[in-house]
């Protein structure tokens, strides 16, 4: 079903959007979307059992979106989840892979955020920080707690902790601002990287924006 929505021209484009990535077909996300659609109303998990060996980044992202969407009870969600986060091998995966839990669910997910923020691999963390935005108006200062002592020397990872708290300074900007002004405990590059992001966001004021500039041009 991928190999025959294949777009040449969109798989050059992702080439280059998702480096390291040579399995790519070349399939946009609202065609993905339509595939995972069609196994979730058929029997999934069969489906689910046999794609132990994925072969392309849109064979990984379809899976990863049954998993997070078909209907299941948690527990069985999240042992999926367990098994897929080691397939993970790109942030495009990573940042598809998304969860939104009911509002009964909601403190057992969490913990499984948790355990995967400091679990010493790139995308398992990226993973752990791309959910807690998530949790920003019932657990902002446990995010900040957590985020901040997330260490891993990955890019993306760096990239996915400064997304996310540019995400909570958006909607929760005087907590995320003394966050970062008060022997912030990030390491200098996301730091750095997170007062970019906030000041490319759409969300945040040209005063505050200007407030931020100075921050990221003092030492």
């Amino acid at each position: 079903m991928l190999e025959a929505e294949q777009d040449i021209g969109y798989r050059d484009f992702q080439r280059k959007h998702i480096p390291g990535c040579d399995d790519i077909i070349g399939v946009r996300a609202p065609v993905v979307k339509r595939i995972a659609k069609l196994i979730i109303k058929d029997d999934w998990r069969t489906t689910l059992d046999s794609m132990d060996s994925m072969t392309s980044v849109e064979e990984r992202m379809v899976v990863g979106n049954v998993i997070m969407n078909a209907p299941m009870p948690l527990d069985e969600r999240i042992s999926r989840i367990r098994g897929f986060i080691p397939h993970i091998d790109n942030w495009a995966v990573c940042d598809g892979f998304v969860y939104k839990p009911k509002n009964n669910e909601r403190d057992e997910y969490w913990h499984i955020l948790v355990d995967y923020i400091n679990c010493g691999t790139e995308y398992g963390m990226r993973f752990a920080a791309v959910g807690m935005m998530q949790y920003m108006d019932d657990r902002l200062q446990e995010i900040f707690d957590l985020l901040g002592s997330a260490r891993h020397d990955g890019y993306y990872l760096k990239m996915g902790v400064a997304w996310a708290l540019s995400m909570c300074f958006a909607k929760h900007p005087e907590e995320t601002m003394s966050f970062l002004r008060q022997d912030c405990p990030l390491d200098q590059w996301t730091y750095r990287k997170t007062l970019t992001k906030i000041v490319e966001s759409y969300q945040v004021d040209d005063d505050t924006k200007a407030v931020i500039k100075e921050m990221r041009r003092s030492k």
